[in-house]
């Protein structure tokens, strides 16, 4: 094999490696709990930063559950020897870290700041969602 041709095998494997990793890397936000818990921090943002009632919180909320029941589902198939139980405890603790990492958000950057407004975006994104 030439040189060319050795090089142009290098830059192929490199390149599909490189794509293997940012796929495996980025598949968790794929995942029901991950997005489960983009929806906590969604919700805390503007039930904190806006007035949370009306048709598109109603249709967030409908989302929501729809989103949590998946997260149940796909919890309970990573952890077949979990109960009922076990599995709300962990979207509990979910919640509970979510939450707080959004009203430390909040508190330190306060609703005006980019990051809490994306945050405020993302609720209106997951409103929109037709997951029905």
């Amino acid at each position: 094999m030439n040189k060319g041709g050795l090089l142009a095998a290098v830059i192929v494997v490199g390149y599909l490696g490189f794509e293997v990793h940012t796929v495996q890397k980025a598949r968790y936000r794929m995942e029901a709990p991950y997005i489960f818990s983009q929806f906590v921090v969604a919700n805390s943002a503007v039930v904190t930063c806006r007035q949370a009632k009306g048709a598109q919180y109603e249709k967030f909320l409908a989302n929501f559950e729809r989103v949590r029941a998946r997260a149940v589902k796909e919890l309970g198939e990573a952890h077949p020897d979990a109960d009922a139980q076990d599995i709300d405890r962990m979207l509990r603790e979910r919640v509970r870290d979510n939450e707080l990492a959004a009203s430390n958000l909040i508190d330190e950057k306060g609703c005006d700041d980019i990051e809490v407004w994306k945050k405020l975006r993302q609720f209106e994104n997951f409103a929109r969602l037709n997951l029905g």
